[in-house]
């Protein structure tokens, strides 16, 4: 519905034609509310998504491209956003003695698009390098000095770019406490590195790593009002968010397919309700 059209109803007929049936006439009639929404959108989400080039039948990376291209737009027709935009131009480097050097060509175009464009409102910058100058990830003093580097330098060509207050980084999923402590220490040296770039995890507010977390995301059924209102009074700058994958089932209003399309809805209305302001989606295509 175009947003200058006049509220009130609207009836037309729609006509059904086939060479073997007299025309059907079907009356249609649509109510046009005195409201439109807006061009941003202001609940953050990651829903993920990722190609199966098998179901799909894709052999080249063009063909990847092409088809990804759809999913966002997509996306962008239903107003979420993917984590992972630039899934196909990725920020590449090189690490010429202690300087990284960017590459963004790919970057910059596929980011223009989805993040200007599209639309999209939040994206995760950046998967933890495996190793960096021959330095692997973890416990490895050499590797985090590297890292902060790395970071304070893809930040500071998001801020020229504008797409800074956007980009968060979602390095832990559903971490245990068997991994708290290089979760603290890996945390920190994104904020070292990067103090304006939001540190996400899928996982209530615990005490053990308050500090290392900007946005916590608890599994739905896992939400606790009272915890998560106490993080965000505290003006720390803290959001939550909440998410839902292949659980928690009925009666938690979750996205399966064969459920009433209400229950797909009525969670954005219950962050509302809550001061929820993000929702994750573990997967938009698990379709196998």
């Amino acid at each position: 519905v175009p947003k200058e059209a006049p509220a009130g109803w609207y009836e037309g007929n729609l006509t059904i034609e086939s060479y073997n049936i007299s025309p059907i006439i079907v009356p249609v009639r649509l109510r046009v509310y005195d409201f439109s929404l807006p061009d941003s959108t202001h609940v953050k989400t990651a829903y993920k998504v990722w190609l199966d080039d098998y179901w799909h039948k894709l052999v080249t990376t063009d063909q990847q491209r092409m088809v990804w291209d759809l999913y966002m737009e997509n996306f962008r027709r239903h107003r979420v956003s993917p984590p992972n935009p630039h899934n196909y131009a990725p920020i590449t480097w090189v690490l010429s003695g202690e300087e990284f050097i960017l590459n963004t060509t790919n970057f910059d175009a596929a980011m223009t698009r989805y993040l200007d464009e599209f639309g999209f409102n939040g994206f995760n910058v950046l998967d933890a390098p495996a190793s960096l100058g021959g330095y692997w990830r973890y416990y490895s003093t050499d590797y985090n000095r590297l890292l902060v580097k790395l970071l304070r330098k893809v930040m500071g060509h998001l801020r020229e770019r504008g797409w800074d207050r956007k980009a968060y980084v979602w390095w832990y999923d559903e971490p245990n406490p068997g991994v708290y402590s290089r979760l603290a220490t890996e945390m920190g040296v994104v904020q070292q590195g990067a103090p304006d770039l939001r540190r996400l995890t899928t996982y209530q507010p615990d005490p053990p790593i308050y500090g290392s977390i900007d946005i916590w995301v608890p599994f739905l059924h896992n939400y606790r009002w009272a915890l998560s209102a106490e993080r965000q009074r505290r003006g720390l700058g803290e959001e939550i968010w909440w998410y839902v994958a292949c659980w928690p089932a009925y009666p938690y209003p979750n996205n399966y397919i064969d459920h009433p399309s209400i229950n797909h809805r009525v969670r954005i209305w219950m962050a509302e309700r809550h001061e929820v302001v993000g929702d994750l989606y573990w997967s938009t295509v698990w379709y196998k």
